[in-house]
């Protein structure tokens, strides 16, 4: 009971703030030269708080086309819906299964990477972070593939999310840049 009154009392993280109720034009561009494919996505990210996880957690989700090869597919949904912990700096897939038993639907987070963001700070002022920051990166094991990313804050309203992978059945990056369209306050 106390644990959860003090952390309800605790402002929100600087990520949290960041990305909290926002929706940013998305786009990636895909170059996979082994197991994948090359290719432009376009669409909508956004950022809502969920409770269902605890305080301080935003469920990611996409939707927007890819072009492959000349050839475009819509999405309604676009790659995993994810959860970011930013009281943790940690994101998470967002799984869900059906309960053989009680027939329920049942949702759970499964770890994905650490969001290690240092210095960075967001709050009425805007944003700052220390010059010298080295970019937020983090590495995922898939299998055995091996994918290594980067979270850069460019300003108040771009990130990327650079990634690449490395191993024995994908090489290759997958390049985010997000753009700031709609934020809780518009």
């Amino acid at each position: 009971m106390l644990l959860s009154a003090l952390s309800s009392a605790l402002p929100p993280p600087p990520l949290y703030t960041y990305l909290c109720n926002s929706v940013w034009d998305l786009t990636k561009r895909v170059e996979y030269q082994r197991g994948g494919a090359f290719g432009t996505w376009t669409g909508r990210a956004r950022f809502t708080p969920t409770f269902s996880f605890g305080s301080f957690h935003l469920l990611y989700t996409e939707e927007g086309s890819i072009v492959f090869d000349g050839a475009e597919t819509s999405f309604e949904s676009a790659g995993r819906p994810l959860c970011y912990d930013c009281s943790a700096s940690k994101c998470y897939f967002v799984e869900s299964s059906v309960d053989a038993t009680s027939k329920e639907e049942v949702t759970s987070l499964r770890f994905f990477h650490d969001v290690p963001l240092g210095t960075f700070t967001y709050n009425a002022n805007g944003f700052t972070a220390a010059e010298t920051e080295e970019p937020c990166s983090f590495e995922h094991l898939c299998v055995r593939d091996m994918y290594t990313g980067k979270f850069l804050i460019r300003d108040e309203d771009h990130f990327e999310i650079l990634w690449s992978v490395e191993g024995p059945s994908k090489r290759g990056t997958a390049n985010q840049m997000f753009t700031r369209i709609i934020t809780a306050n518009s």
